[in-house]
């Protein structure tokens, strides 16, 4: 039984073969490395992994920007599903890592919000307390 691109098994019997060994020489046939094996990597989507960036900064920097990572994100996704890109991965954390800062910023200014307003109503900031 012989396998495409190899060359046949040799033939013990045949004249002028002398044994070797319990296997044929291993090595691929004259030529090298067939090209039809040769798969292209697929390009990866830019937005995705500016979407991943851009959230992942806003982490650190401006929790602000974590809702423009987010939508970046989703317009990544939509790209990789018509062309067929890589970055599904990235775009899904620039989804989600944007969604959770911009969502813990906003969940902070609620919180500062309450708590200025209950001292507010307790009188912290009349004028006529001392110190």
């Amino acid at each position: 039984m012989t396998q495409p691109n190899y060359p046949p098994p040799h033939d013990p019997n045949a004249e002028g073969w002398q044994q070797q060994g319990a296997y044929p020489p291993a090595g691929y046939p004259q030529g090298g490395y067939p090209p039809q094996f040769y798969v292209p990597p697929r390009k990866t989507n830019s937005l995705a992994l500016t979407s991943m960036i851009v959230s992942i900064v806003s982490v650190a920097m401006c929790p602000l920007i974590g809702i423009v990572g987010a939508i970046m994100g989703h317009k990544a996704k939509g790209q990789i599903r018509q062309t067929g890109e890589d970055g599904d991965g990235m775009a899904t954390a620039g989804i989600i890592i944007g969604w959770i800062v911009f969502g813990l910023f906003m969940l902070f200014i609620v919180v500062y919000g309450v708590i200025i307003g209950i001292a507010a109503a307790n009188g912290a900031f009349d004028s006529s307390s001392t110190y």
